[in-house]
Order: structure tokens, then C-alpha cells, then sequence
């Protein structure tokens, strides 16, 4: 028995871009990077209930870091390789 055609919405969205004249003259906290952008910092928050879990939390922060390219330990893990 072969199936009927798969419509899934029928409605045609058409996005508008937002009227954004009042932020034109404003600035904000942030940064200007070597290509031209912009950026801002972001922080993160772990919130943990038993003293025990603090090396989970370490873990997390350090792959977080390390993957965002925050990292220190790899400063002090290429001067461990050189002096080892």
C-alpha cells in the first residue's frame, strides 16, 4: 500500500529583520577581535551540593577551558615535555 506525501507544515513563515535604529549610537562590555568581530565573555556556573564532587567539578572546568582554549595547563604541559 503506498503512502501518502508527508506534509509536515503548510504554513510559509517569512522572517523580518527587527527595527534596531534606537542601538545604533550604543556600545556594549565587550571585545574587538583580530578579524573584526566582536565578542563578549561568558561565564559558567556549576552549582554542586557534596564537597566530594569537587573533583568532577575541576574535571568539567578544565575540559571546558581547554576546549574554549583557555587553558593554562597546556603552557606548563609543553614546558613538563621540554624539561622531561
Amino acid at each position: 500500500m503506498p503512502l501518502r506525501p508527508y506534509d509536515y507544515r503548510s504554513v510559509k513563515y517569512e522572517w523580518m529583520a527587527p527595527d534596531v535604529s534606537k542601538f545604533r549610537n550604543k556600545t556594549f562590555n565587550g571585545y574587538k577581535r583580530s578579524d573584526g568581530t566582536v565578542g563578549t565573555a561568558n561565564y559558567w556556573l556549576i552549582v554542586h551540593w557534596f564537597f566530594v564532587r569537587n573533583r568532577n567539578v575541576d574535571v568539567i572546568r578544565e575540559a571546558l577551558l581547554e576546549e574554549l582554549g583557555y587553558s593554562r595547563l597546556k603552557k606548563y604541559n609543553q614546558f613538563l615535555k621540554k624539561i622531561g
